[in-house]
């Protein structure tokens, strides 16, 4: 037999058929393995199990097509049918439906699957901006009420970790710690504070203590007539301080109707240690962190870093200090070395990697652990497990029923862009300002996925409905002043600078970096060339706005090779990640021109369609 009628007698034995019909059957129950193993807690090797026995049987499927023919007196050896006596053609009508049919739900299911996580996010989404619910708290900072006023930290961090408890609960809309902490200090009234949140009820108290001795006094309160739902003291010692939080989270808990099984109890639960020492060495770094992002005190964050790694060493399981203590050398690889002049780019970066490699070994919570691991592939010189971990992360999270992916590990929200996943991003941005409408990192990731999906009117829509928040801001401003200045809105941005660009405007070096670019913009050549001067001068590195304002000038080759020697720093991949993502999802550079980023894209198969490219780059 030669090949023609081999070929032609395989069509007529339907073996063609048949090897389409498994095939698209077999893709089906591969995908629907996968889906639905981790809803259904079965054990990992279940989806793999099931993908082998499938590809098995495709040539045991092909074999029987071409042996056996399916005949009114039943099966039979093909050999024995005679041609005149074959019902192949018939049978081959009914392998045609059975194509179609299989094919429907395979295509009903891609659809499913594509559009059902992306729809309970929007249905979450809208039940977030919905009016205010019963089930909705601020926990404000409790007072210190120590003798000598030295308890602060305490206070503070013993607030956090309530409130953190609380925000374990799905049912529960917490107000974040960056809005809720604007307060403190501050004497207000309640149903002002619940109002600027938009929450219906506020937690406050205070703690007192003296040596190992605790009084913690905490109170619920109704904020539309003051009402006290409920109250306790609690007279306690250090020893007990890890029940005395859970128990006041779980009394709130329920005040609010929540039904608490054990599973939410165990959530209520969130430091991730039980030794009180270790706890309170977090809670000094934690107190120092804030210092260094609220009040720019650069000293704070190594100071910090030293308790977070005293109390990893007091407690070798304790993973949350290691998501915050990686945050210094993050600062180093984005904004070069003005931190710490002693600490390579390259130590930063192997760090960053140690840090996340522990939080992910340690850490509790299943979100946090991926976030981890995310980290850490970015940071590194590999991708190829990002879609991976990418699918890993929105099961979890399906599974877990919440919508926030980036509690204590920001880089997440580079991944997740990067990615392409913006329905999973946009959520996430859309939460984040809802409980947390006071913070201007919230409210400028949230302006730069509106620029994403609604160009530079949805973003410029979100700056004013930040503005009423939180009035004005010059980092707000000058974010705005970015977007027009990449949307090539020239006239817009010189009524917004009558006089021009004034290069001795400011001393901070972010801030003339953005305003290099804005002057070339508007043909200030000579003030964006002296600012550019200013910053190299410095001990940080020209980045993004170096770029673009050397290609406003025209110095085409300057930024091209200032793009080269980005992408071959440590973390240059992933530095251009935040700034692709963070700036409206543009792609402000040729990728021919950073190789190690390309290679990054390529392993991790991001879509380079997805990015909008600036004119110089075509």
């Amino acid at each position: 037999m030669n090949i023609s009628n081999f070929i032609q007698e395989l069509k007529r034995r339907n073996v063609f058929k048949v090897a389409v019909a498994y095939a698209i059957a077999g893709w089906l129950i591969i995908q629907v393995f996968d889906t639905i193993a981790p809803q259904l807690g079965f054990p990992e090797w279940i989806a793999p199990l099931v993908t082998i026995l499938v590809l098995i049987g495709f040539p045991i499927a092909a074999i029987i097509a071409w042996a056996f023919e399916l005949t009114p007196e039943g099966i039979q050896k093909s050999e024995d049918v005679e041609i005149t006596e074959s019902v192949t053609a018939s049978t081959g009508k009914k392998l045609n439906g059975i194509i179609i049919t299989v094919l429907s739900v395979a295509i009903v299911f891609l659809l499913v699957d594509r559009f059902f996580f992306a729809s309970n996010v929007q249905d979450i989404s809208d039940k977030l901006v919905s009016k205010i619910s019963s089930q909705s708290v601020a926990v404000l900072p409790f007072a210190d009420l120590s003798e000598n006023k030295d308890q602060d930290w305490f206070s503070d961090g013993l607030t956090e970790e309530i409130l953190n408890s609380l925000a374990q609960l799905p049912e529960l809309q917490v107000t974040s710690r960056t809005s809720a902490f604007q307060f403190k200090g501050k004497d207000l009234d309640i149903s002002l504070i619940a109002d600027t949140l938009g929450v219906a009820n506020v937690v406050e108290g205070s703690v007192r203590r003296i040596g190992d001795q605790l009084r913690v006094t905490a109170q619920l309160i109704r904020a539309d007539d003051g009402f006290h739902l409920w109250s306790e003291t609690y007279d306690s010692n250090t020893e007990n301080l890890f029940d005395v939080q859970t128990d006041i989270a779980e009394e709130i808990a329920t005040t609010l109707d929540i039904y608490l099984d054990e599973e939410k109890r165990e959530r209520l639960f969130s430091s991730g240690t039980r030794n009180v020492e270790a706890f309170e060495e977090y809670l000094k770094g934690r107190r120092l962190s804030s210092d260094f992002h609220n009040n720019s005190i650069v000293p704070a964050i190594w100071e910090a870093n030293k308790h977070y790694r005293k109390a990893m060493e007091l407690d070798p399981e304790f993973g949350e200090p290691a998501l915050l203590h990686m945050d210094a050398y993050a600062h180093i690889l984005v904004e070069g070395q003005v931190l710490d002049e002693s600490v390579t780019l390259e130590d930063a970066q192997q760090q960053i990697l140690a840090d996340q490699r522990f939080a992910f070994e340690n850490v509790e919570d299943p979100v946090k652990k991926i976030g981890a691991e995310l980290t850490m592939v970015l940071f590194s010189d590999s991708w190829y497990r990002m879609p991976i971990l990418m699918k890993e992360l929105k099961e979890t999270m399906q599974r877990e029923s919440i919508i926030q992916y980036s509690r204590g590990n920001n880089w997440v929200t580079e991944v997740v862009s990067i990615m392409g996943e913006w329905d999973l991003r946009g959520a996430d941005d859309l939460f984040e300002v809802q409980n947390n409408p006071l913070s201007l990192v919230a409210w400028n990731y949230y302006a730069s996925y509106k620029y994403k999906v609604d160009g530079l009117d949805g973003f410029r829509e979100t700056m004013n409905d930040a503005r009423s928040h939180m009035g004005r801001n010059l980092v707000m401003d000058k974010f705005e002043d970015v977007m027009l200045a990449l949307d090539n809105e020239v006239e817009i941005l010189k009524e917004r600078y009558p006089d021009g660009v004034d290069p001795n405007r400011s001393s901070i070096l972010f801030l003339n970096a953005i305003d290099a670019f804005v002057a070339a913009e508007i043909g200030q050549d000579e003030v964006a060339t002296e600012l550019l001067q200013k910053i190299e001068e410095s001990m940080r590195f020209l980045d993004t706005f170096g770029v673009l304002t050397l290609y406003k000038l025209g110095r085409v080759d300057e930024a091209k090779a200032l793009v080269a020697k980005l992408d071959n720093q440590p973390g240059g991949p992933a530095n251009f990640a935040l700034d692709i993502i963070l700036y409206g999802n543009i792609l402000f550079f040729d990728l021919e021109d950073a190789p190690n980023t390309a290679a990054r894209f390529r392993e991790a198969e991001i879509e380079i369609s997805q990015f909008k490219k600036m004119p110089w780059v075509d």
